[in-house]
């Protein structure tokens, strides 16, 4: 495997990380509207498995898939075909990161 292929697949698995927290966001955003939050923190807990019910847990996960995802874009960003996409996939998940780090609060 070639250093650039290698750095391709470290992209698309940093790339994976990184929607996986945009598609949980989205399905918070999508549960909560115009709902009481106890209702909507049920329904939003309901599609993960039981050992992992539990809002903090998700956070926390959320957090170091994205810490994982902002290193493989940081990795990447001497990688001149994907060189912009990885610099602001960097950065986007680093506000993500101070995100899911507030709310934890």
């Amino acid at each position: 495997m070639t250093i650039l292929q290698k750095q391709t697949t470290y992209f698309l698995f940093g790339l994976t990380l990184f929607v996986l927290v945009v598609l949980d966001m989205y399905w918070w955003i999508k549960v909560s509207i115009n709902k009481p939050f106890l209702q909507a923190k049920r329904e939003y807990l309901q599609i993960f498995p039981e050992f992992l019910q539990n809002g903090k847990t998700i956070t926390l996960l959320n957090i170091i898939f994205l810490a994982v995802a902002s290193v493989l874009f940081h990795k990447n960003r001497n990688n001149k075909k994907i060189k912009l996409h990885a610099s602001n996939l960097f950065w986007v998940s680093i506000v993500l990161i101070s995100w899911n780090l507030f709310s934890l609060m």
